[in-house]
């Protein structure tokens, strides 16, 4: 089985990757991303992974690095830039790789639960998918690009954290815990406080990706969602965990609120019901209090 990480050098590829390794031998690792770092050191142990350096917005580029691959792990994304950044890099990608897939491929697409906009307080994977902000709305067009090649299955995560070989310390959860680790005097400022955000370990969310590579998911759609809490309490369970007890902290409101509005809980329940179906047991939820605790020494290790 070939597989190729298309991103491998981004915050979910370098933990994705040496895990895809080891699989076995059986498993044939392609690891590509335009800027390769430290982060994929580690992997180096395995005899069955392949680095290479490669710009995933060039169109021959793509169908040479698919050509032969059974699986595409397509974590090729921007997060932030302007407009054309967003589109360029989110829908112009999807674009080409869509052009460049066999029948006989299998697409896995890393996409944002961000875009939901539920008339409850659940979002399904029938829930519509507007967006608000142009991160979110070029990711749903780059979805339905892949999708309809009807050998995609999408993958919509909740808000990541924990530790990687290469972590984003920006996003919000990640950034709680940088925060108070760092700077455990200063106030950490934070707008809407109650509104509820679906959380997920980065080791966890790996689980659930692999599954991919055992079970044929093509032409579905799924939510990776993990456990639901609002913003406030994720960042009073770091303020109190034992690591940090005794330090000085403090929070407060601010003006402010998120293009993509996010006050809902997201059900994983239909991946849960695919993924112990055929490994007898349901998908890995790291305890919250473990993964801030492993998020704190990675924080600690930081200049």
């Amino acid at each position: 089985m070939n597989v190729i990480v298309c991103g491998a050098n981004g915050y979910i590829g370098s933990v994705l990757t040496p895990e895809l390794c080891r699989l076995g031998l059986h498993v044939n690792v392609t690891a590509a991303d335009l800027k390769l770092g430290s982060s994929l050191r580690d992997a180096c142990r395995y005899d069955n992974l392949e680095i290479v350096q490669a710009n995933c917005l060039d169109g021959k580029v793509v169908g040479q690095l698919v050509k032969k691959a059974d699986f595409i792990y397509w974590l090729v994304g921007a997060t932030a830039g302007d407009e054309k950044t967003l589109r360029d890099v989110n829908v112009g990608s999807a674009t080409l790789l869509a052009k460049s897939i066999s029948k006989s491929q299998t697409i896995v697409f890393s996409q944002t639960n961000a875009g939901y906009q539920p008339t409850s307080g659940i979002a399904t994977e029938e829930t519509p998918m507007i967006g608000g902000s142009v991160y979110s709305k070029t990711k749903i067009e780059a979805e339905k690009i892949l999708m309809d090649t009807g050998r995609c299955v999408s993958f919509r995560l909740a808000a990541i954290y924990g530790p990687a070989p290469t972590i984003r310390w920006e996003t919000l959860l990640n950034y709680m815990v940088y925060h108070a680790v760092k700077h455990p005097s200063r106030s950490f400022e934070i707008f809407q406080p109650y509104v509820v955000r679906d959380v997920l370990f980065t080791t966890d969310l790996v689980q659930r990706l692999l599954f991919a590579t055992y079970v044929n998911l093509a032409g579905e759609i799924f939510n990776l969602s993990g456990q639901s809490m609002s913003k406030s309490s994720f960042l009073e369970r770091v303020f109190n965990h034992e690591a940090l007890r005794g330090l000085r902290r403090s929070f407060s409101i601010v003006q402010g609120s998120d293009l993509d509005q996010r006050n809902f809980q997201v059900s994983e329940e239909k991946f849960k019901c695919q993924f112990q179906s055929h490994q007898g047991a349901p998908p890995v939820t790291t305890d919250l209090d473990d993964g801030i605790e492993a998020t704190i020494k990675a924080a600690r290790l930081e200049g």
